[in-house]
């Protein structure tokens, strides 16, 4: 007697990018340790939400309750091949990302599929060979955890903002010694400051931001803790502008816009919220 023939598990979701620089980058920033001591590379111990809808990929965070959030969205423009049937949200450990994020590192496309028979996703990597050779194509299993969905955080729309350019921005950050307690951001008519500040308060550095243009009417200060900018620095890659906005709830974000259709406001985009201190 024959044993009947299993029916072909279809994937409800397929998502293939050649954007890997812009993914690795992101992957490597949600998963920094933003403790007070933690070391270079270290991961904190949390997770990472990663989901999928027809609208386009989610990467999320919420790293401390009231102290920094990740946000990351890719539309469907970021994708070669995008297939979604059905929406797909799962954890993955931080540092199970780190080592796919290893894996990932100069390849020429990833593609990442699950189903209702894979206990989280399954990534297909190209990698190009030597010269003459056919590209290698691996596979890796992203094994996640089964946790509910991470809830939509809906802020409103900040009450002002600025424009900075990102590589200058990190250039100032990395002036400021990473020792210290936190980062005071000072806006006034005159322009844009960073301040370095000790546990006691006292400021010991001061850069005047010179790629910003600040408004006549708008004069605030919050300072955050300095390990938070970690996340600032990983972010580094990204090339273009960075939005700094302002909430009058005690909190500032850094959003970045990973396409060039800015007028949109569902493009894809990397928004990291902190709260501050006055």
């Amino acid at each position: 007697m024959t044993e009947p023939k299993r029916a072909k598990l279809t994937p409800h979701l397929t998502a293939t990018t050649s954007q890997v620089p812009q993914f690795s980058t992101i992957l490597g920033a949600i998963c920094v340790n933003i403790a007070p001591g933690a070391k270079k590379g270290e991961s904190s111990a949390d997770s990472v939400c990663l989901s999928f809808a027809p609208d386009g990929m989610r990467v999320e965070s919420k790293n401390v309750p009231d102290v920094l959030t990740f946000r990351s969205f890719w539309d469907l423009k970021q994708f070669g091949t995008y297939q979604c049937e059905k929406s797909v949200s799962r954890w993955v450990p931080k540092k199970r990302l780190l080592d796919f994020r290893k894996k990932i590192n100069g390849a020429l496309y990833v593609t990442l599929t699950a189903g209702d028979s894979i206990q989280g996703f399954k990534a297909t990597i190209g990698q190009r060979a030597g010269k003459g050779e056919k590209d290698s194509e691996y596979s890796y299993m992203l094994i996640c955890e089964d946790n509910p969905p991470l809830e939509p955080i809906d802020y409103p729309d900040p009450t002002h903002t600025l424009q900075l350019q990102n590589d200058l921005l990190c250039k100032d950050i990395g002036f400021i010694s990473s020792d210290r307690a936190g980062i005071k951001i000072k806006v006034s008519p005159k322009g844009l400051k960073l301040l370095g500040i000790l546990e006691g308060g006292q400021i010991v550095e001061s850069i005047l931001v010179a790629h910003c243009q600040t408004a006549s009417d708008f004069d605030t200060e919050v300072t955050i803790a300095r390990a938070l900018f970690r996340v600032i620095s990983a972010l580094k890659e990204l090339h273009g502008g960075v939005e700094l906005g302002f909430y009058d709830m005690n909190m500032v974000h850094f959003k970045y816009l990973l396409s060039t259709e800015e007028s949109r406001k569902d493009c894809a985009h990397v928004t990291v919220s902190m709260y501050a201190g006055k």
